[in-house]
């Protein structure tokens, strides 16, 4: 397919200014994989297979346990990130019904499948790399943790969606709109419409519920753990007084935080879920609209 970089960079225009993390970070590191997968004819399958090498590469380096392996472990990951970006703009550009809903499916369901690989590569890896490198258990146990928060936080939000689509199709249910837009109808309930970027820079770092500030979501954890690395490296002698005491890092102390944000998070959307029944609500309010 003939199509020029401009082209792809002006397509992804709205993508950036719909202001999401993922985009506003990744999508603008992703035109010239985009540029590349289009002019050798990949397919938006491919490429979403293709993003599951940068896992295994991640989880490997990260079970190494060394300052340098774990940094470059990290950055496979944000690779991970970017490549998540591009599958769309491939599907978006070699077929343009996908703007309107008509989307490869087989293409949503490889990139549905990296995202359950990604956080046992994540935590598993992670767990190992940091037993090796302060030589305590406890952290194999912490890596298993953080696998099962990750999954946990995916699958919650993801198996909503698709209950919610179940009842749609079993109710026979007329919406009237997208998918996307149904799914963004759902988000916005169970987000309690709260939207971070009106709140001061507290919450937007620090929030846990209903929506999670900055410092615990995917997009900057990579990051964030790069810059508390090289901290660890060239501050040590300043540090190892005060934070490396009995196998405890900086590092260590970011993981720690996030598995209490993610916890906290899925027990209050469990909680808020049984009580509320946002699926069950939303699919109600679409039949009253259609009667």
């Amino acid at each position: 397919m003939k199509i020029t970089y401009k082209e792809i960079k002006e397509g992804q225009k709205h993508d950036i200014e719909v202001r999401l993390i993922v985009n506003m970070i990744y999508r603008k590191f992703s035109t010239p994989f985009t540029f590349a997968f289009i002019r050798m004819g990949f397919s938006p399958e491919a490429v979403s297979i293709l993003s599951y090498l940068p896992l295994l590469a991640g989880f490997y380096l990260l079970s190494l346990g060394t300052y340098v392996a774990m940094i470059a472990g990290f950055l496979f990951f944000m690779l991970f990130k970017i490549l998540d970006c591009c599958d769309g703009e491939v599907s978006r550009i070699s077929n343009p019904d996908t703007m309107q809903g008509k989307m490869n499916m087989e293409g949503a369901y490889f990139d549905s499948v990296g995202h359950l690989i990604y956080p046992v590569c994540l935590g598993v890896g992670l767990g190992i790399g940091l037993f090796r490198f302060y030589n305590n258990q406890i952290y194999l146990v912490l890596g298993a943790l953080l696998s099962i928060l990750f999954a946990l936080e995916y699958g919650l939000s993801q198996f909503a969606k698709f209950y919610l689509r179940r009842g749609v199709l079993n109710r026979n249910i007329k919406i009237g709109m997208t998918d996307k837009k149904l799914q963004q109808e759902l988000g916005k309930r169970m987000n309690k419409n709260m939207n971070l970027a009106k709140k001061n820079i507290f919450l937007r770092l620090f929030s846990i519920y209903p929506v999670q500030g900055l410092v615990y979501v995917g997009e900057f954890i990579y990051p964030i753990a790069i810059i508390l690395i090289l901290i660890e490296m060239y501050a040590n002698d300043y540090l190892k007084n005060i934070v490396l005491l009995q196998g405890i890092g900086l590092l260590m102390l970011y993981i720690w935080l996030l598995a209490f944000a993610k916890t906290i998070w899925i027990i209050n959307f469990i909680y808020r879920m049984k009580k509320e029944k946002y699926i069950s609500a939303l699919l109600k309010n679409l039949q009253n609209k259609r009667t």
